[in-house]
């Protein structure tokens, strides 16, 4: 029941109040989708690398790339730390976007063997960017036709801005017998940065709210339901999308096993996915295809996503005995 309440007063929130960097797996950038995942592995250390490739077929595509790197302190074993750093370029006036961030997250202590419960905290670097030469204005037209060499009458008064940001969150997992259930809760833009090119306008980024779930569901000793949910909202924005992947375990010691499933995002896209594991590294590609609205536009294609995983741990110390001399026997 305990647990019955959290999440019913994790949907209590929705009522809290852009498009932010996002990607069509995001369990696969742990710290962009919550910072309280920040440690959330079996290892030491974990390495997370996307590529986006979005709408190719209509303009000038969006490209996303997230790095990130996390490390668990043994000597302080609840606290895990994290850096974070995303690229994004979108549209026709090249919109640039630069982010870095330091993320933290604790274990908070609780007697449930069963339950664990982690906060977590990303402080970010924002730099935006915009290339003004890239557009067309309508005092450029000349009388006959479109002269890119008229200067425009628009007057602005910078390509680049910059500000700090902080996110939170929550993450809760609770063990059903040998079934688990684990859910997220996170807030982004805390501290609402002033966001704008423009130095007289106070234009304020809304904060955002973020809502998740998945479990892990055995079908046979080899062969798992991965069932995942996400909620996005921020202000009048909402994006919905459930799914999952069917694993299959194999007995190979490099090729250890193999994901295939998708998810289908509300109004918006249908997402197939594949993924495998080899030795510690998890390898998984997606492809977004587009049924919103613009399908006219996009003929029903929308973004390819890959996405690179690797765990690993610090290397085991060797005890080597002392040496002892045997006697040479004759």
């Amino acid at each position: 029941m305990k647990f019955v309440t959290i999440i019913v007063l994790i949907f209590s929130v929705l009522l809290l109040k852009s498009q932010d960097i996002h990607f069509s797996m995001p369990h696969l950038s742990p710290i962009n989708l919550n910072p309280a995942e920040t440690g959330n592995y079996l290892g030491d250390y974990r390495l997370h690398l996307n590529h986006r490739n979005q709408w190719r077929s209509i303009t000038v595509p969006y490209v996303t790339f997230s790095a990130s790197f996390e490390n668990k302190w043994r000597k302080v074993a609840p606290l895990s730390t994290g850096i974070l750093f995303n690229n994004d370029k979108a549209g026709d006036g090249h919109f640039g976007t630069n982010q870095m961030g330091l993320s933290a997250s604790y274990k908070l202590p609780v007697k449930d063997s069963t339950l664990s419960l982690t906060a977590g905290i990303v402080v970010m670097w924002n730099q935006h960017s915009v290339d003004y030469t890239k557009f067309y204005f309508d005092n450029q037209y000349n009388g006959y036709m479109f002269d890119p060499n008229i200067p425009p009458s628009e007057i602005f008064t910078r390509q680049n801005m910059q500000y700090l940001d902080a996110h939170g969150g929550f993450c809760i997992q609770k063990w059903f017998n040998e079934t688990p259930i684990s859910a997220g809760i996170a807030f982004y833009h805390i501290n609402k940065p002033r966001k704008t090119f423009y130095k007289d306008i106070n234009v304020k980024l809304d904060r955002k709210f973020t809502f998740y779930i998945h479990s892990k569901l055995s079908l046979s000793k080899q062969t798992f339901l991965l069932p995942h949910a996400y909620w996005y909202q921020q202000n009048m924005l909402r994006e919905i999308y459930a799914g999952g992947y069917i694993h299959r375990k194999t007995q190979d010691y490099s090729f250890k096993g193999y994901y295939v499933g998708g998810w289908f995002r509300i109004g918006d896209a249908a997402i197939l996915s594949a993924a495998i594991d080899y030795q510690d590294f998890h390898l998984a590609v997606s492809y977004d295809i587009n049924i919103s609205p613009l399908v006219a536009a996009s003929n029903g294609r929308g973004g390819l996503e890959i996405a690179i995983r690797y765990i690993f741990s610090r290397p085991q110390k060797t005890v080597l005995y002392d040496k002892h001399i045997c006697p040479t026997f004759l």
